[in-house]
Order: structure tokens, then sequence, then C-alpha cells
């Protein structure tokens, strides 16, 4: 009985110690205190070389392989893919795409019908209204800016329509309605404008040709310049004679 404690204790040192048979280290509970520390001194190779294999052991490789053994579904393989691919940079990085180049080409295109659209409208001599020989609509401008008839009035313009006649039916929309039928409606002119543009009758204010020259306007030519253009102004409005332009 003796023997099998005797065995028991060493056998538990050794497991203290994490010894093995292999270490060929042997402990025995009768050793002397003074043998202890040359045992110790036998132990320490033995335990510093488990220690330096336990830090060399890479400590992520179970991790990595409970990843391998993960399957990715579809979609998350899809989504990596996506992720790989806006990581890549594009061919087209800084410049435009083929779609681009097009939609650019052709927007240039059509601004450039539109402005010789335009160009050509300009250039066109305008057709006026006949003179009328019924019952007219008569109205002055009493600012500058409204756009009607398609062309920009200025204040002290005039403008006279014969009802029923084509250029007063241009002005009408599909319900019948026209802005002439704000001609005596000052709140709604506001409503629509913001201000009022237009009121009935002739314009009893100066005519173009008694237009003051602007008082910031001090250089001679620039003087003489404004004044033939008020001329030519003014003798285009006697020629017109209130006429409505025509839209063709």
């Amino acid at each position: 009985m003796a023997d099998e404690k005797n065995l028991d204790e060493s056998l538990d040192l050794d497991d203290l110690l994490g010894l093995t048979d292999d270490d060929n280290v042997k402990v025995s509970p009768t050793a002397e205190s003074d043998d202890v520390d040359e045992l110790l001194n036998d132990i320490a190779p033995v335990q510093a070389e488990r220690t330096t294999e336990a830090a060399e052991k890479p400590v992520d490789a179970p991790v990595a392989a409970v990843e391998a053994s993960v399957e990715l579904t579809a979609d998350e393989l899809r989504i990596k893919e996506l992720e790989a691919a806006l990581e890549e940079p594009s061919p087209f990085e800084g410049k435009l795409t083929p779609a681009q180049l097009r939609i650019k080409d052709l927007e240039q295109q059509l601004a450039e019908k539109n402005n010789a659209a335009i160009e050509q409208a300009e250039s066109a001599p305008v057709e006026y209204a006949p003179a009328a020989t019924g019952e007219t609509i008569l109205l002055h401008f009493l600012q500058d800016g409204l756009i009607v008839c398609g062309q920009t009035w200025y204040r002290g313009q005039e403008l006279e329509f014969e009802k029923g006649s084509p250029a007063h039916e241009q002005q009408l929309n599909k319900a019948g309605k026209s802005w002439l039928d704000l001609l005596d409606d000052i709140d709604g002119q506001y409503e629509r404008w913001g201000t009022q543009y237009i009121a009935s009758g002739p314009w009893r204010g100066k005519g173009w040709a008694d237009a003051p020259v602007p008082a910031d306007m001090t250089d001679p030519a620039e003087i003489t310049a404004y004044q033939a253009g008020i001329r030519k102004a003014a003798s285009a409005e006697r020629l017109r004679n209130r006429a409505a332009p025509l839209i063709r």
C-alpha cells in the first residue's frame, strides 16, 4: 500500500510540473530538499521548450478552418463579386462613357438646331395683321418685359386686335381663354404676373421719339447711337400702327 501511495504522489507531482514519460525526468517523493534545486534545473529546459512550441503554433488555425468550412450562399457570393468589381479601377475613370459621349453629342446637335431656328425666326420679316374693319380690342403696355404674340413688349407700345380675326384667335387657348381677358382685371394681372402690365385704350404718355437720354449716358458717340435707335423704333411703331404680329 505504501508503494502505491508513493507511486500516486510521484504521478501527481509529474502532472503538476507538466511532465510526461517522454521527458525522461522522474520526481520521487523521497527526494531530499537539497536535490530540489538540481531537479528544477533539469525540468526548466523541458518547460521552456514546450513554451516555445506553444508560442510558435498559430493561434488562428482553428478559426481559419471554421471559415473554410462555411459555404457562402449564391447571394453572398454575388455581393462579394460586386464589391471586388467596385474596388477595381474603372477604364472610364475621369472620362465619359460611350453612352455619355453619345448623349453629349445629341445635346450639341439639338442646341445647334435650336439656335439655327431662333436665328431664322429673328431674321425673318414680321407679318402683321391687316387693318381692322370691325370691333377691336385696343390696349397699351405700362411696363417693359411682357412676352406675347411671340415677342417682348415695352412701355408705351400699343396693340389692337380685331375680334374674331386670326391674330385675335391665336391668343386663345383650347378653353377659349386669353391673356386679353385680364385687360381690365388688375387683380388678375397681379395674380398671374406679379404686376400690372396692360391697360385698355391708347397710350397717353410721351412717344418714343420724346424719350430722354438716360442720365448715366455721357459719351457723345453713345448718345448719338441711342438717339438714332429711338428714332428708328418710333418710325417702326408708326408703320406698325398698333397691328398685332401674326404667328406663322
